[in-house]
């Protein structure tokens, strides 16, 4: 018995990074139509033109290949971050950033994982842990870099302040479907982030 896909020809066979390419669009594709209960490894490799056992050389499971997909798709933590030298700059920077990449297709596909919390706690925990997480990091570093100016008292104790953003940012979108726009990422600094961490807003 064949994976399907398997009876396309080697010469139309995509290889390398062209390949893999092919291999996390294609799980984009199904995420985003069928949701991730539906999507199996077959559907993927036949999307991206491969075998089964293409997918399974590289990746143990599909929760692994979803995964790394979304790892692939979205901004890497590991690039240098804007720092602006004022803190509500880099928050705009930070937060923008994530709610743009809300309104993307990754976006839709992560409101998809994170909605599956019930059936697949395991999913959204190892979301959290290895996306979520370090993108929060960001933001406590950034509080870090305030304290060190003096822009804030402190940075001890924020961690649960530098989580707020982010979780008011993919609340929105669960509840109404909607992505925040700038002016409530500004809402979210100046009503909710500011206040919490003794600071007042610039348009206090």
């Amino acid at each position: 018995m064949t994976d399907i896909g398997t009876s396309r020809s080697a010469q139309t066979r995509r290889r390398g990074r062209e390949l893999e390419e092919a291999i996390y669009a294609a799980v984009v594709s199904e995420l985003a139509e069928r949701g991730y209960e539906s999507v199996t490894m077959e559907r993927v490799a036949a999307a991206a033109g491969t075998g089964k056992s293409v997918l399974y050389r590289r990746w143990k499971s599909k929760q692994d290949l979803v995964l790394d997909t979304l790892h692939h798709a979205l901004p890497s933590t590991a690039q240098r971050v804007v720092q602006t030298g004022d803190l509500r700059s880099d928050l705009l920077f930070l937060l923008g950033r994530m709610a743009r990449v809300m309104q993307t297709p990754v976006g839709r596909v992560m409101r998809s994982v994170i909605a599956e919390g019930d059936r697949h706690p395991r999913l959204v925990q190892a979301v959290d842990a290895s996306l979520v997480q370090p993108r929060i990091q960001l933001i406590h570093d950034a509080f870090i870099r305030a304290a060190e100016r003096g822009e804030i008292a402190t940075a001890e104790g924020t961690w649960l302040i530098a989580r707020t953003g982010p979780a008011l940012i993919i609340q929105e979108l669960l509840l109404t479907g909607r992505p925040t726009d700038e002016a409530g990422v500004a809402d979210i600094i100046d009503r909710v982030v500011f206040p919490a961490l003794g600071r007042c807003s610039p348009a206090s």
